[in-house]
């Protein structure tokens, strides 16, 4: 669609005085492609959007899938709890149960009444982010995995992994939904895109 303007010799490729009827680029019949307004190139299916969002976010089956969800999305918020097809509320808090009495997760408490679910391998993630965290029930000492990160570190990691499952946002919708500072959001995801995540 955008070499239709060279196909037909536009605007002023030819300065001889043949008629246009000679030109040959007359001979191409070009349907339609473009919109009216070069602004319209750009938008998306608002329907396209949601499927794809949908679509992202992890599919939760069982305990060990929901394990999974919970070390990809870094941590789950209460809010979003049962989100996603093939499953009900109560069999992630079911699930959710499974686990904790494993020992594989734990619930975070942090900020004014943020609660959210946390793999037991994100927890030390989720206290370097929040200063304030306590985990129910308090998680077994783990294995050390290189140096511990540092707050910025560890808010730009969730943010990560909540971008990587979820559609388009704005940072205060992020911030909210993960119980983060607006201004910690928007240093996580100035890094992000420095780095071609966002």
């Amino acid at each position: 669609a955008f070499s239709h303007q060279i196909l037909n010799a536009m605007p002023y490729a030819f300065l001889d005085d043949a008629p246009l009827e000679e030109r040959r680029s007359r001979a191409v019949a070009l349907r339609r492609a473009l919109p009216e307004d070069t602004r319209d190139l750009g938008s998306l299916d608002l329907g396209a959007v949601e499927n794809a969002a949908r679509d992202a976010w992890p599919v939760v089956r069982d305990a060990d899938e929901l394990h999974d969800a919970l070390l990809t999305l870094g941590m789950l918020p209460q809010e979003e709890i049962g989100r996603g097809a093939g499953s009900s509320e109560a069999e992630w808090h079911d699930w959710f149960g499974d686990l904790v009495r494993d020992g594989r997760a734990a619930r975070a408490t942090y900020g004014q009444d943020h609660v959210a679910w946390v793999a037991v391998e994100s927890v030390p993630l989720v206290a370097a982010a929040f200063a304030d965290v306590r985990f129910s029930p308090t998680p077994q000492a783990l294995p050390a995995r290189g140096p511990v990160p540092t707050q910025e570190e560890a808010e730009t990691a969730i943010v990560r992994s909540r971008v990587e499952c979820t559609g388009p946002f704005t940072p205060a919708e992020l911030a909210q939904a993960l119980g983060l500072r607006q201004a910690a959001v928007d240093v996580a995801l100035a890094r992000l895109e420095a780095a071609g995540g966002v």
